[in-house]
């Protein structure tokens, strides 16, 4: 990737000098030029990790000449000055290399984003960030809210301007790297102002970005057609607050998550009126599981979009789990006390390793059969080091879906429940091989006195006759 930084300045002492900019405003804004008749001065603050070269040219053309080597950012803000010659000279500032690094992400939002935020243990829950979060393999962390300990920032059945005012400094507080703002239906619901919610979302922009915090915004999501309440005048505002965050994101360079349409029943007719199959039973306004997949899916694509993921879900190697790796062969693991459990009526056809330098795939080709049971997959080794007792765990895994689809996945360490996929509303809710490497983790278990031994689990259940799964990396560690 490589932009420029608008700019900058043609300095013809005594002349005042004459403003030039190039593309970004997001990065104008972002710029300051100061001068005096004897010194140029420029600032603009950066991106980790991104390169920044300052360059120059005695005309606006691309002969440009670097001066000085060029700097690695660190999100804080950068400098450079000369002395004015009284020579005609423009300056451009290149920067090069990277989109901004994120290992924080905090949501702010009504009761659309509340639901699945006590934990992360159950994805079915309907949290679509915790969807986000699977699908971008746990490459960045969710910011939970210090009030009420949920992973998100959520205030229901309000309008944006009353969750800002409620939640917004919370968010800061925490300074997250990235603030998800995923309100609006209380806005469209109560017929709010359109000038209400403009001016609400460009201030909060503003507040997140003056605390070195990237917002990300969201449409609106649509309303289903109501049973018992006509929704059509609310149907009616989505639309136009949609046209609204469009419009303004788009002014200010703020990240846009567009997923109006997945929801929508006519998919791009942006008229505000759901698919009623995406909704709660008996719910005009809340997404079902498979549709809160289908957000999560969304939310994790713009965010992969404008950043790059700073967390390392596997620096921590402290495995207890007899090989983690999955290192064997003759098609499965040889140590360690792997097993794979198929139910009634399924037949596995065939097992295979496939090494790569992070450790072996072991991937698992089968037919499902008519009973639609879980698949499980125990290891029954002894912990590595002893009993772990005392100590604080977490179970992790890589899984891939090459072909067919898995339903419901979970991975289990002890009584801790980390996914579980598997859905009575919606057996839509799934991973499909186009989701790429998906990581489930659990939350940290701290393991009680009395327990001398935890063992991973893995289930999982497909609605297609024939599949083909693959997991690396899967065992419980120790956190330290």
């Amino acid at each position: 990737m490589r932009s420029f930084l608008p700019l900058l300045a043609a300095l013809v002492a005594p002349v005042l000098p004459a403003a030039h900019a190039e593309v970004d405003a997001s990065i104008a804004s972002k710029l300051q030029i100061e001068y005096t008749p004897q010194e140029f001065h420029l600032h603009w603050e950066t991106q980790a990790g991104a390169s920044y070269q300052v360059e120059s040219s005695t005309a606006l053309t691309d002969d440009w000449l670097p001066i000085g080597e060029a700097r690695t950012g660190d999100g804080l803000t950068m400098s450079f000055s000369e002395p004015v010659t009284g020579l005609q000279k423009f300056y451009r500032v290149n920067m090069t290399g990277t989109k901004p690094i994120i290992s924080k992400v905090a949501v702010v939002g009504d009761s659309n984003t509340l639901q699945g935020s006590l934990d992360l243990t159950h994805i079915s829950a309907r949290g679509f960030y915790g969807w986000a979060r699977v699908f971008g393999g746990a490459r960045w962390e969710l910011t939970a809210d210090p009030v009420d300990q949920r992973f998100c920032f959520a205030v229901p059945g309000r309008r944006s301007v009353v969750i800002s005012a409620t939640v917004l400094d919370r968010v800061i507080a925490a300074h997250p790297d990235v603030c998800v703002l995923a309100y609006g239906t209380n806005d469209a619901a109560q017929l709010s102002s359109i000038e209400e919610y403009r001016t609400q979302i460009i201030a909060d922009w503003a507040a997140l970005r003056a605390a070195g915090i990237e917002p990300v915004a969201m449409t609106v999501l649509p309303i289903k057609t109501g049973a018992l309440l006509d929704h059509t005048a609310r149907q009616a505002r989505v639309p136009l607050l949609n046209a609204v965050v469009r419009e303004e994101s788009a002014a200010h360079h703020v990240p846009l998550c567009d997923w109006t349409s997945l929801m929508e029943a006519v998919p791009g007719s942006d008229n505000g009126v759901g698919l009623d199959s995406s909704y709660l039973p008996n719910d005009d306004f809340h997404p079902n599981a498979y549709a809160a997949s289908r957000l999560g899916r969304a939310l994790h694509q713009t965010l992969a979009e404008h950043f790059r993921f700073g967390l390392d879900p596997w620096a921590n190697t402290h495995w207890i789990t007899p090989n983690a790796a999955l290192e064997g062969s003759n098609g499965q693991p040889t140590s360690g006390g792997w097993y794979l459990f198929p139910p009634a009526g399924a037949t596995v056809d065939s097992k295979t390793l496939i090494p790569t330098p992070e450790g072996n795939w072991w991937e698992i080709a089968f037919k499902q059969g008519a009973n639609l049971s879980n698949f499980y997959l125990n290891c029954f080794g002894a912990n590595l080091e002893g009993p772990p007792a005392g100590s604080t765990v977490e179970a992790i895994m890589e899984v891939q879906v090459m072909s067919g689809s898995v339903a419901g996945i979970y991975l289990q360490a002890g009584s801790a429940l980390a996914t579980d996929m598997n859905n009575t509303d919606s057996v839509g809710t799934q991973i499909l091989p186009s989701d790429g490497i998906v990581v489930l983790r659990t939350p940290p278990v701290l393991v009680p006195d009395n327990v001398t031994t935890v063992s991973p689990g893995v289930g999982f259940i497909s609605n297609d006759s024939s599949t083909t799964i693959r997991i690396r990396r899967c065992g419980i560690r120790r956190i330290d």
